[in-house]
């Protein structure tokens, strides 16, 4: 057992800049390998399979990531800055896959960021409670309800407007993703702070269904790839998803607990930058 350091909520969140990055980059990666497989003619450079298989290695380091900052400080702490690694797929996306944004998609994505770093910022002055004052019993079932829910309505979506199947194909993906983070942060609680690793046998149970979560964020979006979906429109509400599950689930699964002005402000931001970043203009892949 280690207790929570007086800089642990710091680390956690540069872990969470981190591992955003990391993981941004390899949405990037699988979106090019797909559509570098789906090319008949020879593209220079590395194959699509190569492309697809790095970038799927990247994307399963997503729980070590979680696994690493819970040591320092309640799981929303690196959550909150997840959204920070979507300049780096802007980038690549536009760059290496033509996926170039306009200006206001750019703004909105810049409104997205803008909006973590105020939920972070909020988080780290007020504080958030401990994983081990978390009810698991609510968060087993929003888990529960989220992964009967998503793809019922991901195949309904199958029909509908490319920008449509962006947004609810990154919200769920993000969705699944948090709720990974949340329980595996549930199995490392202890009340004087975090363990590297669950220590009873119903902690073990959470960390093993943890991993359910991530494999349901990588099937919604390789999901989301595979309908045309634009990787830089997905990680946007991806983004969203991922930030916002945690704010809501947790003050919810705690007792005495509230949702705090700058997570109200945070939550608008996140929410125009979505509108702007959803507006019509850049190319579907």
């Amino acid at each position: 057992m280690s207790p929570y350091l007086q800089d642990g909520p710091v680390i956690a969140m540069l872990i969470g800049v981190l591992a955003s990055a990391v993981i941004h980059l390899s949405q990037g990666l699988m979106k090019l390998g797909i559509q570098r497989i789906r090319t008949p003619e020879p593209v220079a450079g590395l194959s699509g399979r190569t492309l697809h298989v790095t970038g799927m290695a990247l994307n399963f380091t997503a729980p070590l990531w979680v696994i690493l900052a819970n040591r320092f400080a309640p799981t929303p702490f690196f959550t909150s800055m997840y959204a920070t690694g979507l300049l780096v797929l802007l980038a690549f996306s536009c760059y290496k896959m033509g996926e170039c944004l306009r200006p206001v998609q750019v703004a909105g994505a810049g409104v997205i960021v803008a909006g973590t770093l105020l939920i972070a910022g909020g988080e780290y002055i007020a504080g958030t409670p401990s994983m081990a004052t978390v009810d698991p019993r609510i968060v087993i079932a929003v888990a529960a309800g989220w992964l009967l829910a998503t793809p019922v309505l991901g195949w309904f979506m199958l029909g509908r407007r490319t920008v449509a199947r962006e947004l609810v194909f990154g919200l769920a993906a993000g969705g699944f993703l948090a709720l990974d983070a949340l329980l595996k942060g549930l199995a490392q609680a202890d009340p004087e702070g975090s363990t590297f690793l669950p220590q009873t046998p119903a902690a073990w149970g959470l960390f093993a269904a943890s991993f359910v979560g991530a494999a349901g964020a990588f099937g919604m979006m390789q999901w989301g790839f595979a309908r045309g979906c634009r990787a830089s429109i997905v990680a946007a509400n991806y983004n969203v998803g991922y930030v916002m599950v945690p704010l809501l689930v947790v003050p919810l699964a705690t007792t005495g607990a509230g949702i705090g002005w700058w997570c109200v402000a945070g939550v608008a931001l996140l929410a125009l930058g979505v509108m702007a970043v959803q507006r019509e203009g850049a190319p579907a892949q």
